[in-house]
């Protein structure tokens, strides 16, 4: 039982960093590659180009318009195929939001692009670059989220670098090292000066003076004796003590920080969930609107 829950942790402790560097790297190229279609379009239209279709121009607009649907596809297909199940689903989310707000924005543009005539000149204006940006914009908040979960997977491994990987188990022929993952609840082990804590238990015998800063925080080293308990992971300063193992693996105290620190990381932000929540209502009402407008 204790090998196999080592052994989980190293494993789950490697997808999870690889899984956060591969997002953050996906995330990244494409918040790359949007903005760097709808920065200059967009700047060019405020200092250039007014972003209106003339007889000049209309073969540049085309072009920048196949631009910006590649855009879409490849920087942004994600969020195109989690509004088509949401919309299966019978559900609205951010990603509906942004899905329908990039996707009216060009389809008008390359309506207004390859038939201005059917417009008045007034709105013959052309919103490929919103497009892109909010795209671009949108990815680029996944990347710093992305890029937050990764150093929280780095915290999580200190958390899981602080239990040793053996301990000193006593027995009636001596003391002995065991890996770590033998160790059972009930065995009877010694810590010494230097030494951390593998597992929790409580002292039979001995002083010692304990760094159980990663626990409560307090810098200052607490004195431990017959009785008193002791936490997988802190640090013996000075002293010498047998102790018993009363929880060990998945059942320890710093194992239950670690579980609770994982559980953080793939639950959902309660903002996130307010904006879904928001957006099922809202999206919907929007939607309503237009539709009754146009």
């Amino acid at each position: 039982y204790g090998a196999e829950a080592i052994e989980d942790d190293i494993k789950r402790r490697e997808r999870q960093q690889e899984t956060a560097i591969a997002t953050m790297k996906r995330f990244r190229w494409q918040a790359i590659v949007a903005l760097a279609v709808g920065i200059p379009v967009m700047v060019w239209g405020m200092i250039g180009d007014n972003m209106m279709v003339t007889g000049d121009n209309r073969s540049l607009w085309l072009a920048i318009g196949l631009i910006t649907l590649a855009v879409m596809v490849f920087a942004g297909g994600h969020f195109y195929r989690n509004a088509w199940k949401s919309l299966l689903n019978g559900t609205a989310t951010m990603d509906t939001l942004v899905a329908l707000g990039t996707g009216v924005a060009w389809l008008y543009s390359m309506s207004v692009n390859l038939w201005p005539q059917w417009f008045p000149m007034e709105a013959r204006h052309l919103y490929y670059e919103a497009s892109a940006m909010i795209i671009g914009l949108i990815n680029l908040g996944h990347m710093l989220e992305a890029r937050a979960r990764q150093r929280s997977s780095k915290a999580l491994e200190k958390l899981l670098d602080l239990t040793p990987p053996t301990a000193r188990v006593v027995t009636e022929d001596g003391e002995k090292s065991v890996p770590l993952a033998d160790v059972q609840p009930g065995m009877l082990l010694r810590l010494t000066t230097g030494d951390r804590v593998p597992v929790d238990g409580e002292i039979t015998q001995g002083e010692a003076w304990l760094d159980e800063a990663m626990l409560t925080g307090e810098p200052i080293p607490q004195q431990k004796g017959e009785g008193d308990s002791v936490h997988a992971g802190t640090v013996v300063q000075d002293g010498s003590v047998l102790f018993r193992a009363s929880a060990v693996g998945s059942h320890t105290t710093l194992s239950r920080i670690i579980r609770m620190v994982r559980q953080a990381q793939s639950s959902k932000p309660e903002i996130g969930q307010l904006a879904d929540k928001i957006s099922a209502v809202f999206v919907p009402v929007v939607v309503a609107i237009a539709l009754f407008s146009a």
